[in-house]
């Protein structure tokens, strides 16, 4: 193993909660969302998390998210 990686605790934190924030709100979805509207609540919100999770990861935008 190399150095490549410079992960503190906080990164893990951090990644925990954002599961945890994607497990809650899937399970919100499910249950208080109409029939109708779940799937596509459902993908917008995986959406919007994969998109917070690549951007602190990454850096795409290039916001002070992901520390730029």
């Amino acid at each position: 193993m190399g150095n490549e990686f410079n992960w503190s605790a906080m990164d893990f934190v951090v990644a925990g909660c954002i599961l945890i924030l994607l497990t809650v709100g899937l399970v919100f979805i499910a249950k208080k969302i109409n029939r109708k509207y779940r799937l596509v609540a459902s993908a917008g919100f995986v959406l919007s998390i994969a998109i917070i999770w690549v951007e602190m990861a990454v850096g795409i935008f290039g916001s002070p998210l992901a520390g730029s």
